[in-house]
């Protein structure tokens, strides 16, 4: 999620500079791209889609007609319904939709905190999964850190910090060259609502090169 990315770069801390990827966890799960300190917005704005990203070949369809994407095997709302077919959590599967999801996933959190085994499995193997994407998209761009934030971070923060990091470890190209961090943002659950200020504040402010253009 660009905006994001944008907070983290405005906030001046040192998660915030060089070249890394934020990755967005709330209802769906997006990427954010900085290099070099720019952020990367692409042609239309949309750099980061990373909802297609295979993850599971032998995963769940998806939408786009493939199996095992992020957005059909590690989103939240996926989550949550498969907690509720594992009994973890109790509800009707057609219910889980907007505010639904973050309780319901906010219980499956603290489940799997309580020690419940079906719940540990269930976000410890999301965990895997989205740690293939991100080690897809740092191969890629070669950047030298990882920044997780988003609503639906806070509650995922613990175990996602006890074993993404080895996992990107093991899945980068360039592990002998140099590490990678792994680390929570220092914006806070707020850093897509803050991005989207950063963001209209540096298409106001910020200096763009084609305004030094000589007219005529």
């Amino acid at each position: 999620m660009t905006s994001a990315a944008v907070a983290e770069t405005w906030a001046g801390g040192p998660s915030g500079a060089g070249s890394f990827v934020f990755m967005y966890m709330g209802t769906g799960i997006g990427c954010g791209i900085v290099l070099n300190d720019e952020v990367v917005r692409g042609t239309s704005g949309n750099a980061g889609e990373i909802g297609h990203i295979i993850v599971d070949p032998g995963g769940a369809p998806c939408d786009c007609g493939m199996r095992g994407c992020v957005k059909s095997t590690s989103i939240p709302q996926v989550l949550v319904a498969r907690a509720v077919e594992a009994g973890v959590l109790d509800g009707p599967l057609e219910e889980l939709t907007g505010p639904a999801i973050q309780e319901s996933f906010s219980a499956l959190c603290a489940a799997a905190a309580a020690g419940d085994p079906k719940a540990e499995e269930i976000i410890d193997h999301s965990a895997v999964l989205v740690a293939r994407a991100v080690s897809t998209i740092t191969n890629a761009l070669d950047v030298d850190r990882v920044v997780f934030g988003g609503p639906f971070w806070t509650c995922l923060s613990q175990r996602y910090l006890e074993r993404v990091p080895a996992l990107v470890r093991e899945g980068s190209a360039t592990r002998k060259i140099h590490e990678i961090e792994v680390v929570g943002t220092g914006v806070g659950e707020d850093v897509g609502a803050i991005g989207a200020a950063c963001l209209v504040l540096e298409h106001t402010l910020a200096p763009r090169s084609q305004r030094l253009l000589l007219e005529g």
